[in-house]
Formats: C-alpha cells, structure tokens, sequence
C-alpha cells in the first residue's frame, strides 16, 4: 500500500543543503537577487527562508511575485529570421528556485520510497547499468547452479 504525500514542514538543514548546492551562474530572474549573494548570505537568512518555505507549504498559496518570469527567446535552428526557430527560455527568482528545490526534494524521496530498486530510469543515484549488472548476476548465479530455463521469456519472469 502506498501512503499519501504530503509535503512535510522543512528542517533549517534542509534549506541549509539547498542554498549550499546553489548554482550562482545561474540568472537572478525577476527578483533581481544574485544567487551568489544567496549563497553569501545563507547562514544568515537559512531560518527565515525556512520560515518562508513552511508558510507557503502549510497555507497552500504560492506568492504571486513568484510566479513571473523574465522569457527569452532562444535561438533553435536553421533560419534566424523565422520566428519558429526559437524556444522560450524563463528564468526564474533566486527564491522560488529554493522553493521549487524543497518539493522537489520531497516529492523524489516519496518517489523512491514507492518504486523497486529494479527501476532506474529519471531516479538520481540509479543507471541502466545497476539493473543490467543485476541481471547478469542473476544469470551467472543460475548458471553456477546448472539451472537452465527453456525460454529467455521464462528466465525474464523469473528475474
């Protein structure tokens, strides 16, 4: 059975180990505030940011000076001249990115909690590779134990 998520209230150190990992090549978005300066000052502002992400979280309401963002087009392919040829690219503040992190953070370890460890694809810490090794293992163990199956169809199942 799979428990409900909820979006759980964030630890100072939560906040603390995202505003570490900050990227500060990133663009300052509406806001206007340099993720450097973010980082800069992460010992200081780590409790009320924290504050912050635990008010939105147990209100429900993401502020509408959060939801703006500077869109650039950006040059695809082919023809410059054709607008088709471009994408848009919204950068976002500085804050909402902390926020945007801390459920995605949360929703990840729901995620992984749910799934088999035989599933690794889009999961953070797993590659192709682990459930190819472990199937190779499962084969070579089968075959030190002189046990054939009759169709790979067969030795797939029973994986």
């Amino acid at each position: 059975m799979i428990e409900p998520f909820h979006i759980p209230l964030a630890n100072i150190s939560d906040i603390e180990n995202i505003l570490k990992n900050i990227n500060i090549k990133k663009s300052a978005g509406p806001g206007m505030v340099l993720s450097s300066l973010v980082k800069m000052c992460s010992e200081v502002i780590a409790m009320p940011l924290t504050n912050a992400v635990n008010h939105i979280v147990v209100s429900c309401i993401f502020p509408d000076s959060s939801k703006t963002a500077h869109v650039t087009p950006c040059y695809k392919k082919k023809g410059r001249t054709d607008k088709a040829n471009y994408r848009p690219v919204s950068v976002i503040g500085t804050l909402p990115k902390i926020l945007e992190r801390y459920i995605q953070n949360k929703v990840c370890e729901h995620i992984d909690k749910c799934l088999s460890n035989l599933i690794s694809a889009y999961r953070k810490n797993y590659s192709s590779n682990h459930v190819l090794i472990r199937l190779i293992e499962k084969w070579k163990k089968q075959m030190d134990n002189k046990f054939c199956w009759g169709s790979i169809d067969g030795f797939i199942e029973g994986f």
